[in-house]
């Protein structure tokens, strides 16, 4: 099996900067809520804001900013243009929120004869103000994190030693809940590497099945499949009458 990931770090903030134009001298914080909560859903990299932080904690930390509220719907409808434009390259693919998209990439070399050909065509479908990178490998969680090694624009393939990769990484990017995160970090257990020798067992067994996924993802063995997205076609149909009508009847005759 093998998996691309199309990562396009912090695509909210991307698409905003681009609408904010040159004069923008200040990093962003984009944020969303209502004014008893309101959280950061995006910011420049430089500033290294989670996702969900209260905006004032933020504020409280963080001097010479630009606030402004997220636009959840040209977010989205940016990020769908991107998948119909993957998806046209390569059939099979995962929409895996803002920005990541996973594509299976079996059968790509019927099209493709190598993987720089395979990378061009699949960075190209990204539009030409953003920044996308793209990671190969054997499953999504590598390559996911393959795309987090490559640089702007570029792509990297996964080594086959896939354990001594994946071991310096932090547990903060596994798929798991902030909970079990919290609670490894307790136990002082930081890094990919620091969970593998403990084995599937101990981990299953305190922490269920996100312990399990757990050990199974630091280990590079990762069996989850791309789900496939599926494309809604809309039709459209028009009726020209011969005259005006303003009657219901005559359309459902």
């Amino acid at each position: 099996m093998r998996i691309a990931c199309l990562l396009i770090p912090h695509f909210p903030h991307q698409i905003e900067q681009r609408r904010q134009g040159k004069g923008l001298s200040y990093p962003l914080m984009i944020t969303k809520g209502n004014e008893a909560h309101r959280y950061i859903y995006d910011s420049s990299e430089e500033l290294k804001i989670p996702f969900g932080t209260p905006l004032q904690e933020a504020l409280s930390t963080h001097k010479n900013y630009k606030v402004i509220e997220a636009d959840e719907f040209l977010y989205k409808q940016i990020h769908e243009e991107i998948l119909d434009g993957i998806q046209e390259r390569l059939p099979v693919i995962e929409d895996a929120g803002l920005g990541c998209i996973f594509i299976d990439l079996q059968g790509s070399e019927i099209l493709y004869p190598n993987d720089a050909y395979l990378a061009r065509a699949l960075l190209e479908a990204i539009p030409f103000y953003l920044q996308g990178k793209l990671g190969i490998a054997s499953g999504k969680f590598t390559a996911y994190l393959s795309a987090l090694q490559a640089r702007s624009g570029s792509a990297t393939r996964a080594p086959l030693n896939q354990e001594g990769f994946l071991q310096g990484f932090s547990i903060n990017l596994l798929p798991i809940s902030k909970t079990i995160k919290n609670r490894l970090h307790g136990f002082e257990l930081h890094s990919l590497g620091d969970l593998v020798p403990l084995g599937i067992g101990p981990l299953q067994a305190q922490f269920g099945p996100e312990g399990n996924l757990a050990w199974k993802l630091s280990s590079g063995k990762d069996e989850r499949s791309v789900i496939p997205r599926s494309r809604q076609e809309v039709i459209l149909e028009e009726l020209i009458f011969p005259t005006p009508t303003v009657s219901l009847a005559f359309v459902l005759l």
